[in-house]
C-alpha cells in the first residue's frame, strides 16, 4: 500500500531526527540563526530531538499553516521532483519560533533565548517609513499602545478551538508589569485584551 504524501514526509523527518550524525551542535544553531528562512527539514532538526515527537509537531505545524495561523515566508514548487513538494515551504525563523513558544512547545534553550533577544530588538527598533507615516491618534496613551502590542504578541497565533494556545493571564500580567504597569493595572489589562472566546484566565 502506497503511503500518502504526509506519511512519506513524516517518515523522512523521523529518520532525519533519529540519525545521530545529523544532530545539531551549538555551533550549528549559530549558523542557522543567521539565515533569513528555514525549510521544514531545518525547522524539525532545530526544534525536535526525539523522533517520537516528529509526527505531532509536523501535524500541528501543518494544521496551523492550513488554518492561516502560521504563514510561510514563501512557497517554492520543486520541479521536476514532485515527491519533494512536502519540503517546499520556507519559514521566517522568528515567526516559526514565536509560534512554537505560543503553542507551548518545548524547544532548545538556545532558540528560546534567541527569540527573547529578537523580541526585545523588535520592540526597541525605530519605526520604518510605513509605520512612521501611519497616523497615531494623539490621545493614545503609552499604556494603550502597550496593550495593543500585548494583544498581538499573546493572541495573534492563538486558535479558538485549541485551549492550550490560550496564554494564562498570569503570563500576560508578568509581561505588562515588565513594561511598567502596576500589578493592578496589569491584571486589568490582561483581562481587557483577553478575547471573549478564550479559556478562563486562571491567574
Amino acid at each position: 500500500m502506497e503511503l500518502s504524501r504526509e506519511e512519506r514526509t513524516i517518515s523522512t523527518l523521523v529518520a532525519i531526527v533519529g540519525n545521530e550524525q545529523l544532530r545539531l551542535a551549538e555551533k550549528d544553531y549559530s549558523f542557522y540563526l543567521k539565515k533569513d528562512e528555514w525549510t521544514i527539514i531545518e525547522v524539525i532538526r532545530l526544534f525536535i530531538t526525539d523522533p517520537e515527537q516528529v509526527r505531532d509537531f509536523y501535524i500541528l505545524m501543518e494544521s496551523s499553516r492550513k488554518a492561516g495561523k502560521l504563514k510561510p515566508s514563501r512557497y517554492e514548487r520543486p520541479n521536476p521532483y514532485p515527491n519533494n513538494n512536502e519540503y517546499s515551504y520556507y519559514y521566517d525563523p522568528f515567526t516559526i519560533t514565536h509560534w512554537a513558544i505560543v503553542k507551548g512547545i518545548t524547544i532548545p534553550d538556545i532558540l528560546t533565548k534567541w527569540h527573547d533577544q529578537q523580541l526585545k530588538l523588535r520592540e526597541e527598533r525605530p519605526l520604518n517609513k510605513t509605520e512612521a507615516d501611519a497616523p497615531v491618534p494623539a490621545y493614545y496613551s503609552d499604556h494603550l499602545k502597550i496593550l495593543i502590542q500585548a494583544s498581538g504578541y499573546f493572541w495573534a497565533n492563538a486558535e479558538k478551538s485549541e485551549k492550550d494556545t490560550h496564554p494564562k493571564n498570569e503570563k500576560v500580567v508578568a509581561w505588562l508589569v515588565e513594561k511598567g504597569f502596576s500589578a493592578i493595572s496589569a491584571k486589568q489589562g490582561a483581562t481587557i485584551i483577553r478575547p471573549k472566546w478564550a479559556a478562563k484566565g486562571n491567574y
